[in-house]
């Protein structure tokens, strides 16, 4: 893939995980999401190495989804994926901290791809 397709599919896929699961930037829980983003990102594997990794982050996601759960269950939420939609405002400094992570992070990997950096991950986490 080009470093700009690349980009756009980063952008994507780092929108799904800020906008759904970072509401707060003062839990810092962004931290976490990205960095295991970039983590996964920046080191490629190929046949039985790579297939470890799909079961890794399978259990990965299954424990997390299993305390979630166990932690949350009891609790009443008054937001829910709509409301979450409708509070996405371009004026409130919420939403202008998410899209600038949500397009920082991929902007400098596209660029640290396009000058040939031999792991671009270490740009976007720096």
């Amino acid at each position: 893939f080009s470093p700009v397709l690349g980009m756009l599919l980063n952008i994507a896929a780092l929108a799904v995980l800020i906008l759904f699961g970072c509401h707060n930037p003062f839990m810092f829980n962004q931290s976490t999401l990205v960095l295991g983003y970039l983590l996964l990102y920046g080191y490629d594997v190929t046949g039985k190495s790579y297939q470890m990794r799909l079961v890794g982050m399978a259990l990965g996601a299954a424990l997390t989804c299993f305390v979630f759960y166990r932690n949350h269950k009891n609790r009443t939420y008054k937001r829910n994926l709509k409301d979450l939609i409708q509070e996405f405002d371009i004026t409130s400094s919420r939403t202008k901290w998410q899209i600038c992570q949500i397009l920082c992070v991929p902007i400098v990997l596209c660029i640290a791809e396009l000058c040939n950096m031999p792991r671009a991950m270490w740009a976007g986490i720096a």
